[in-house]
């Protein structure tokens, strides 16, 4: 059912988010496409009326419970918070490191278990394989990425430790 989907979505998006914006105030549409693919993504249209976070099946199928979906939102929310913050979406390689920290750092406050978040970043990401097609994507889509969240984690414990 598309509203338990959204309205599901939309509950994990507000726990992450915490109180620092009131997603019923935003103009986000939580979106899922049927494709078979693992992927999501933050997008917005030019006049700015709407911002959308679309997530396939396929991504919904890979995450074997909450706190891997969870960690996929707050990666897009990353984005969101960023377009918020500049008006640009400008999906560079900075852009998504910056977000992938803001996804951990979002489920450390909202008591998620960011060994989750490795976990879906390992299925995700766990490949040793470079093309040079994937030097331009911004996406670093390999066991760099991987060991980079790793390291969030890390800094992110010590810091909630701490």
């Amino acid at each position: 059912d598309e509203y338990l989907f959204h309205t599901y979505i939309q509950d994990i998006c507000q726990r992450l988010l915490g109180d620092t914006v009131n997603l019923k105030d935003e103009q986000i549409i939580f979106a899922l496409s049927d494709q078979n693919v693992a992927n999501a993504a933050f997008s917005h249209n030019k006049k700015d009326t709407f911002k959308i976070i679309y997530l396939t099946e396929g991504m919904l199928n890979m995450c074997e419970n909450e706190d891997q979906l969870a960690f996929v939102l707050a990666h897009e929310l990353g984005h969101y918070e960023e377009y918020k913050r500049q008006s640009l979406h400008q999906n560079t390689k900075a852009e998504e490191t910056a977000a992938d920290l803001r996804a951990i750092q979002k489920m450390a406050k909202a008591g998620y278990n960011l060994e989750e978040a490795h976990k879906i970043a390992a299925k995700l990401f766990n490949s040793s394989y470079i093309s040079i097609e994937s030097l331009k994507d911004p996406h670093t889509n390999d066991k760099t990425r991987v060991n980079t969240i790793d390291a969030m984690i890390i800094a992110t414990r010590k810091q909630v430790i701490l």
